[in-house]
């Protein structure tokens, strides 16, 4: 058994993926790939037979091959434009052997899992209801986490989940939970009206809002179109520098 750090290479764009695997046999390529949501889904768009795989480097234990990873996927390496790698390297659940990883999953299969069939009413949380200020605090927590991911990893994400469908529900429970505090709502309208109408300010608005420019564009146009009847949101498109899987 033998831990390999590998290069996926993609033979018509030359974009490229790291990570490690567990492999039997070094001089037999098993056909993996790797298993990060931007690779998948480019992968389905030009055919596995169009990226390729070398092997870097070559390990005896899983934590070596993480600690490898970990050195050569850094924050750096995932926010270049020619790689599908989403996060750093390295992240590991105490560095479990993979045939734990699979006794665990398959002990929390189906009715073995504690959770199983709990929905509605059977669910722990149902009838709980949080307070406003546990709501605003959920909200600030998740702002603050989109604030701090580099944007080169928001624009990544946001192409890997292109095309995907969602459900009625699955739209209803978001729009519920995207709603904002009249007091936020507010507070922002304000300050569209105080800002400089001039290249970037949709950006700034961002920044400051702690918001995608994108989220903060639909906001204006939602919330802020009275104050902003002469502004033409549709001239300020967003750049994406990252290129097309």
């Amino acid at each position: 058994m033998f831990y390999i750090f590998y290069l996926v290479t993609n033979k018509i764009n030359g974009m490229i993926y790291k990570g490690h695997h567990q492999v039997e046999d070094l001089d037999i390529d098993d056909g993996y790939r790797g298993s990060g949501r931007y690779l998948k889904k480019a992968i389905e768009k030009y055919g596995k037979e169009n990226f390729s795989r070398e092997t870097l480097s070559v390990h005896n234990t899983r934590k070596e091959a993480l600690e490898k990873e970990k050195e050569i996927v850094n924050a750096e390496f995932v926010a270049r434009e020619d790689t599908y790698n989403l996060r750093g390297g390295g992240y590991s659940y105490e560095f479990v052997s993979e045939e734990t990883c699979q006794k665990m999953s398959e002990a929390h299969k189906g009715e073995k899992n504690p959770m199983y069939g709990k929905r509605g009413e059977k669910s722990h949380m149902w009838g709980i209801k949080r307070s406003e200020e546990t709501i605003q605090k959920m909200r600030e927590s998740a702002l603050k986490i989109v604030h701090t991911m580099p944007k080169e990893t928001q624009q990544k994400q946001s192409k890997s989940l292109r095309g995907k469908k969602l459900s009625e529900e699955h739209k209803r429970k978001i729009g519920k939970a995207n709603k904002l505090d009249i007091k936020v709502i507010k507070q922002r309208r304000e300050d569209v009206d105080k800002e400089l109408k001039v290249r970037g300010w949709i950006s700034n608005l961002s920044r400051k809002w702690g918001l995608t420019p994108s989220g903060a564009r639909y906001f204006i146009s939602k919330y802020a179109s009275i104050l902003n009847s002469k502004i033409k949101i549709a001239q300020c498109p967003l750049t994406i520098s990252k290129k097309d899987i």
